[in-house]
């Protein structure tokens, strides 16, 4: 388990200042990393139960009731986008959201008073949507957790009253991990019936689940953990107030399976190409579609079965040739892409000092009377000052250092294109909202082609700033960059350097993310490629000279750098 100082704020501060994989094993308990992937990733399921000291640290400090309400009254919250609530009592679930009105044309707003009416009235399950999206201390999480998966990590709150329960049996397709944070939650969970499912399930009904393979109740502080396909239920027993927990979810569309997806298509290009692979390009046989077609081959005919044995044969061996053009990096490449536009930007620490805090450019102060400034209170959303430059300009004496590093990606040819590779993934990675059963994605609002990277930005933009535009806060990002490059529109290989620092992070697992956000990069020189090794390798700050460039490279290289905000000078 990682251990952090004593002095270290029982906020989430430590989640901004540690290493990535140190924040994962703090969720784990006594239960090493190693262990943990080695018995149970993709498994079995977890319980990791928590000694007093660990409840009473960051876990529990992550989201509670009031934190709930605080939203509310700051900022635009919407049912059915933000919130849902709903209740599941004798074998049926109802959703309890207020009905919308047709003549406003809008969403009805979640205030205090009709969510208080929801949850202690009708004793209805409060499910908020990626909170990740307005308190710091979960956004601080997910971030730390995408940067130590490599993939993208959501996240949901659920309220439940005593004696009740919100959601019916039901499997989902994502990873799970359960951090108990006020009351107790009763859970059980059921043998799966699609291991590793790519899909959530419909409702389950009782009687076609089986008995539980677990019976346990969470306490505040413990932790579960179990894979995509297992089948769950939860409730807040008797005697509790309320229940408060929030799930975790990552690796939805996550697998080989979706890497050959990317993968296979790129090495067909390749054989395709390839003027000696003859096998590829021999004709079908005669009257193929007449012979072996789906209506024909249920007939009892010899020649049908021929021409089908035939096809079968031919296709598996050229699936094996196949293997010879496939190279994981283009589609990893892709794979990168996407990851990089749809993650969070880096979030602030939370331990900031009241100077820290006023000197944020970006950054819109509230306080509350006779209160110092809270730092959940510190709206960064898109208009964050990440992606503008740190601190003073390099000069040729400097020592310099990346800044948040895991948010970098350093790419040798041509760069992540917004073109084929990217485009046909279906929002690859992208959790679409996470265990919220409206959340598929329309692949046809997809732009059709990259011809203009500026009008690609502008319909992002505008589809950003329609999304934001209730929600309190946020904005579009300015575009005023030089040194930055959007995706393509790359003439020549070189060496690119991606970052996700401009990413809108009120857009984080948000449906929006169907129009492809650009992505924001800075183009070097080859020469820079053995310098940007250094500078990946060094976590502390190191000597332009030191970097192996000639001349004025070396500064040239750090300036570049730096306009972007992705270095700092000391």
């Amino acid at each position: 388990m990682a251990k952090r100082s004593a002095s270290a704020a029982n906020d989430g501060s430590w989640w901004a200042q540690e290493k990535p994989e140190d924040v994962f094993t703090s969720l784990l308990g006594n239960i090493s990393s190693k262990e943990f992937f080695a018995k149970h990733w993709e498994k079995e399921p977890l319980i990791i139960r928590k000694d007093k000291a660990q409840r009473e640290g960051d876990l529990t400090k992550l989201f509670s009731r009031e934190c709930l309400e605080r939203i509310l009254k700051k900022e635009r919250i919407d049912f059915g986008l933000h919130i849902n609530s709903c209740k599941y009592a004798n074998g049926k679930r109802e959703d309890k959201n207020p009905e919308e009105n047709p003549e406003a044309g809008e969403p009805v707003r979640a205030t205090v008073k009709k969510v208080k009416a929801l949850f202690d009235g009708e004793r209805a399950t409060l499910q908020f949507h990626q909170p990740q999206q307005f308190q710091d201390s979960v956004w601080r999480l997910c971030a730390a957790l995408e940067s130590h998966f490599g993939c993208l990590v959501g996240s949901n709150v659920y309220m439940t009253p005593g004696e009740s329960q919100g959601l019916a049996p039901h499997h989902d397709d994502v990873e799970v991990f359960i951090i108990q944070l006020e009351g107790r939650k009763h859970w059980q969970l059921f043998a799966p019936q699609d291991k590793l499912a790519r899909s959530c399930s419909d409702d389950l009904s009782a009687d076609s689940i089986g008995k539980p393979t677990h019976d346990i109740t969470l306490e505040a502080g413990d932790v579960m953990y179990f894979p995509r396909g297992t089948i769950h239920q939860a409730d807040t027993p008797a005697g509790v107030a309320h229940s408060t927990h929030i799930t975790i979810s990552t690796f939805q569309n996550w697998t080989y399976g979706d890497l050959l997806q990317a993968a296979i298509p790129l090495a067909l290009e390749e054989a395709l190409n390839d003027k000696s692979a003859l096998d590829f390009k021999q004709g079908l046989p005669l009257n193929l579609l007449s012979a072996a077609g789906t209506a024909q081959v249920s007939k009892v005919d010899q020649r049908c079965a021929s021409a089908v044995d035939e096809v079968k044969k031919t296709l598996g061996k050229l699936v094996q040739q196949l293997a010879g053009y496939m190279t994981p990096a283009p589609a990893v490449d892709a794979f990168n892409a996407d990851f990089l536009r749809s993650r969070l930007p880096p979030p602030p620490a939370s331990s900031v000092s009241d100077d820290q805090i006023a000197d944020a450019p970006a950054a819109k102060r509230k306080k509350n009377k006779g209160q110092k400034e809270d730092v959940d209170l510190v709206d960064l959303t898109s208009d964050n000052s990440f992606g503008d430059p740190v601190g003073p300009k390099p000069t040729s004496t400097s020592k310099v250092c990346l800044l948040h590093r895991n948010h970098i990606r350093v790419i040798v040819g041509e760069g992540l294109e917004d073109e084929e590779e990217a485009e046909g993934l279906g929002g690859l990675g992208m959790m679409d909202g996470m265990d919220d059963d409206d959340s598929e994605e329309d692949d046809a609002d997809m732009p059709d082609d990259d011809e203009d990277d500026d009008d690609d930005d502008e319909d992002f933009k505008k589809a950003a700033k329609a999304l934001l535009a209730g929600n309190g806060g946020g904005g579009d990002s300015e575009d005023d960059d030089d040194d930055s490059m959007n995706g393509s529109g790359a003439e020549e290989d070189g060496c690119f350097v991606h970052f996700d620092f401009t990413n809108i992070r009120r857009l984080h697992m948000t449906n929006i993310m169907a129009v492809k956000p650009p992505l924001s990069s800075v183009r070097l020189p080859m020469s820079a490629v053995p310098a940007m090794g250094k500078l990946l390798a060094k976590l502390t700050p190191i000597a332009l000279s030191d970097l192996g460039l000639e001349g004025d490279d070396a500064l040239d290289l750090a300036t570049s750098l730096w306009a972007s905000g992705l270095l700092s000078a000391h």
